[in-house]
């Protein structure tokens, strides 16, 4: 019978370690991925339970210089404000040195494993710099399902940061050696990115609203460009108000397409367009809005209920918009036609 050995044949890879590690060492920073669901955690802590962890995360190991060189381009990246002082480094008697641990992928594995005091599973690499942890973690979410509105903002700040450090580097290129997709889709997202935050927002799913659909969006975001190539930028709320208004109708894309060409053709023919004429809008139209701003603003108020910290950073703009919101409210009521 012919023999096979485990040991004789057994492969590793340089500076790569597969390593069970107590949670407290590792250090996490912003990932791409911004929110976590609290039944996903769930059903992932009741398989690590089970079954035991069974995909290691990973971890980069840095020394000091190249622990405060990999936080400044964090901070470059996500607007962070990382200080090398707040993090723990170890030594390592394998390699004589110590290191910062920083988490680059893994970490809803992670906080399983925390909310099971169990130890994570982790493969430990040397040797990496901060394009292959961002491209890492960019690769991961081909397998790991993302929320778009992270994926976006994920590719796209990546793509700044490089092209900022390397003016030659093309669209084309980045799409295929960092995000794996294609160019036309980078370039949806770079035009989405351009909307004002406030109607970015609108794709995300929360549980009281689906969010709305990212071809729509994508729509709108070509108008918001055209206005302003023709210096004639839509403002934040009439944008908004154009958008609840297809969205209330229910309007399949080829309609939202036909009303975002009219509004351009007006925008060419210089004529005013910031507006909904009265035929254009009802009640549930301005239901859409009053009913966004109403959740958003039971949320914000759950929110400072559970964090007095948070509540008392709020500043005096904060207040300002909220008066905006009414304001525009109050607009759009006159406008409508009576019941």
């Amino acid at each position: 019978m012919k023999t096979f050995s485990l040991l004789e044949n057994e492969y590793k890879r340089e500076d790569f370690f597969l390593v069970k590690i107590d949670t407290e060492l590792v250090s996490v920073l912003r990932q791409t991925r911004t929110e976590m669901s609290h039944d996903g955690i769930g059903e992932l802590c009741s398989s690590i339970a089970e079954s035991g962890q069974k995909t290691p995360g990973d971890i980069y190991a840095f020394e000091a210089s190249q622990a405060e060189l990999y936080l400044k381009r964090i901070n470059e990246l996500w607007n962070m404000n990382y200080d090398i002082r707040n993090f723990s480094q170890y030594y390592i008697p394998e390699k004589t040195k110590s290191y910062y641990l920083f988490l680059v992928a893994g970490h809803r594995r992670l906080k399983a494993c925390i909310n099971l005091s169990l130890p994570y599973l982790t493969n430990i690499h040397f040797d990496k710099t901060f394009e292959d942890a961002i491209k890492w973690q960019l690769e991961e979410n081909l397998h790991e399902e993302v929320p778009l509105p992270d994926l976006i903002n994920s590719a796209t700040g990546f793509w700044v940061l490089l092209k900022k450090e390397n003016p030659k580097l093309t669209l084309k290129e980045f799409a295929k050696r960092h995000v794996h997709k294609s160019v036309s889709w980078l370039s949806n997202a770079l035009r989405f990115i351009r909307l004002p935050l406030g109607i970015q927002e609108l794709i995300k799913k929360t549980e009281i609203q689906k969010g709305v659909g990212y071809s729509i969006m994508l729509e709108f975001a070509k108008l918001y460009d055209f206005s302003i190539s023709k210096e004639k930028p839509i403002t934040e709320e009439f944008l908004m108000s154009f958008i609840n208004h297809c969205i209330s109708h229910k309007y399949a894309l080829s309609k939202v397409k036909e009303f975002c060409e009219i509004k351009r053709e007006e925008i060419e023919g210089q004529q005013e367009i910031f507006h909904l004429v009265p035929e254009d809008i009802n009640q549930g139209t301005l239901r859409a809005i009053k009913g966004q701003r109403t959740n958003h603003m039971r949320q914000a108020e759950d929110y400072l209920k559970a964090s007095t910290v948070i509540a008392r950073q709020i500043t005096d703009n904060c207040k300002r918009r909220a008066a905006k919101v009414i304001e525009v409210g109050q607009q759009m009521q006159l406008i409508l036609p009576s019941e």
